[in-house]
């Protein structure tokens, strides 16, 4: 299995619905915590199920909307900070979606704002780590 240094994230999204550039307006962070994974590696088709530290993703991280960053708060990585690049909210799904890029990776990430869930997928040319878990606000 391939490893990750950091928070990756979600499906490429087709968001249709109205989509605007901002933050969310009344969050400064949100707290997130990853549950389980799926490793899909494109040579050889097979998926893998297990939880972030099979794939080094944080167990904790936070979510700085105003920095644009993502800061993992799993003990001995507090010091990594990956940037996000990209945020949009798409009102009428509820959605907040993040983008970035890691180690040459990109990134995606969708929280729906009224469950706080999330699912984030990180893609490799020849695999693809999607995490899920939840968010709250601080």
């Amino acid at each position: 299995m391939k490893t990750l240094r950091i928070a990756g994230c979600v499906f490429g999204l087709a968001v249709v619905a109205s989509v605007s550039h901002a933050e969310p307006e009344n969050e400064a962070s949100l707290i997130c915590s990853s549950t389980h994974t799926v490793e899909c590696d494109g040579t050889d088709e097979e998926c893998h199920q297990g939880q972030g530290d099979t794939i080094n993703f944080p167990r904790f991280f936070r979510v700085d909307f105003k920095k644009r960053e993502i800061h993992i708060l799993d003990p001995g990585r507090r010091d990594e900070v990956t940037e996000v690049t990209h945020i949009a909210r798409s009102e009428s799904r509820g959605w907040i979606i993040l983008q970035g890029v890691e180690e040459g990776r990109p990134w995606s990430m969708l929280i729906t704002e009224q469950t706080g869930r999330f699912s984030l997928v990180i893609n490799e040319d020849d695999a693809a780590f999607n995490v899920f878990g939840a968010c709250t606000s601080l």
